[in-house]
């Protein structure tokens, strides 16, 4: 079972004694914010004896506020009669181990830095629960602890549940009495920026599903589920993740239909309410992904799905669900039905016996062959190509249309290729290298892009 362990900087100060308040908790008149913190946390969740608070000490912060009597007079230098706070903490018979991590040095130096660093980090162990307190120490202390943080989350799986400082600066001086700060909002929108992030950046949702579950449950259980915004938001990370995993496994008739794609655009409009502003903008920039997306039903979904796999490197799928779009553009056209094996080979066998017509020599065009129909003339075309066979009706139907240029054919052949070369792991004579391959993905992309913008010009023409 995990540990939960308490880390604090202690300084040099000879701190004032006040009472410290969190919610209806109050810990009264205490020099020593780590005494009051401790006390806190012990009063939310059980500590046992296999948990531990370690405080870090340089040799002054150990002579002046670990020990007792260390201050001073300023006046007359003599020692001040007073608690250290090693004899305050064992007072308070916590059901924890207290440790010391002694004789850091000042940190004048990035030398001394890295050594607070590691000395630091190498008494956290694998999986342990952190909670921070960043009152006191050097104004560096903080950043190096967050980083801290993040470091022994990746190396040691440390999860960190609670950071806070004891505000006596800013206390009620008529009732001497100053708040510990909950830090924890600041982090978990660091979580939520980093989260947000890798998804933006690489399309991987697993991260901010993570922080949305740590996140949120403990804000949905407090608010009672009665938080719309809440539910919503999370609804909202569920809803992209079922998005993300239709592009992941080519779910083409999924991503046409739009279904999923609807709801989470919906839902981008009922999390307005959050009261983190900053995380409302968070949200903003993975809308932004979406823009591009019809939330009704909409063929050219499936070509955008497939930019948005080749943008985040998922080249096979960008690959698999460019042909199918094309397939299934051409089934629509021809009033073929884009779910049946047969009809989806109607239009794949068109695409091949045309790359066949164009690559061969072209017969002389003589009069006699001029004056023949497009139908008529590929007939003809079709007969004169060894290899090319027989022509069924719809196939030739799709081959007449004016939109198979060579160009398209040629791009639609060269990218099943691609697909086939990639799906058989290159297990095959002359396989293509990794990067010709992303290269050829990458010029299919841009070739349907010109040519899809073509077809809609087209389309909206006829319409017209």
């Amino acid at each position: 079972m995990s540990r939960k362990v308490f880390m604090s900087f202690l300084g040099t100060n000879n701190y004032g004694a006040c009472s410290y308040v969190r919610d209806k908790f109050k810990y009264k008149n205490v020099r020593f914010i780590q005494e009051a913190t401790l006390a806190y946390l012990t009063s939310l969740e059980d500590w046992g004896s296999d948990d531990c608070a370690y405080i870090l000490l340089t040799e002054g912060a150990e002579r002046m506020n670990w020990v007792d009597n260390g201050q001073r007079d300023r006046e007359t230098h003599e020692p001040i009669v007073q608690e250290g706070l090693r004899s305050r903490m064992e007072g308070m018979k916590l059901p924890i181990r207290v440790e010391t991590v002694e004789k850091l040095p000042d940190g004048n130096t990035e030398e001394e830095i890295w050594e607070i660093f590691e000395r630091a980090y190498g008494v956290l162990e694998e999986g342990d629960q952190l909670y921070l307190d960043l009152t006191h120490g050097y104004r560096y202390l903080p950043m190096l602890m967050m980083s801290l943080v993040h470091y022994a989350q990746f190396l040691k799986g440390v999860k960190i549940c609670h950071v806070s400082y004891g505000n006596y600066e800013g206390r009620d001086r008529a009732k001497n009495e100053a708040l510990i700060v909950d830090l924890m909002p600041l982090v978990n929108l660091q979580e939520w920026t980093f989260a947000a992030g890798q998804y933006v950046e690489s399309g991987s949702v697993v991260r901010l599903k993570e922080v949305a579950n740590r996140a949120l449950r403990p804000l949905s259980a407090e608010a009672k589920g009665r938080d719309f915004s809440l539910n919503n938001m999370n609804m909202f990370v569920r809803t992209l993740e079922e998005v993300v995993d239709e592009r992941l496994t080519c779910r083409g008739r999924a991503i046409i239909s739009a279904e999923k794609m609807k709801k989470l655009k919906g839902l981008v409009c009922s999390i307005e309410g959050v009261n983190v502003k900053a995380l409302m903008a968070i949200f903003e920039k993975i809308k932004g992904t979406l823009d591009e997306f019809d939330d009704k039903e909409n063929v050219d979904n499936c070509y955008r799905a497939a930019k948005w796999c080749f943008d985040n490197r998922l080249y096979q799928q960008a690959s698999t669900i460019l042909k199918e779009y094309v397939v299934t553009f051409f089934c629509r056209r021809h009033g073929l039905a884009e779910d049946d094996v047969k009809c989806r080979e109607i239009v794949d066998k068109a695409f091949r016996k045309l790359n066949m017509i164009y690559k061969a020599e072209r017969p002389e065009s003589g009069e006699e062959v001029a004056c023949l129909s497009p139908r008529d003339r590929m007939l003809s075309l079709c007969n004169s190509v060894e290899g090319v066979g027989a022509v069924e009706e719809k196939e030739l139907e799709v081959m007449v249309d004016e939109l198979m240029t060579a160009e398209l054919v040629d791009t639609f052949c060269s990218l099943s290729d691609v697909r086939n070369d990639y799906n058989h792991s290159g297990m095959r004579q002359n396989p293509v290298n990794s990067k010709k391959l992303v290269d050829m993905i990458r010029e299919s992309m841009d070739k349907f892009a010109h040519l899809v913008g073509n077809i809609d010009e087209r389309r909206d023409g006829d319409a017209g």
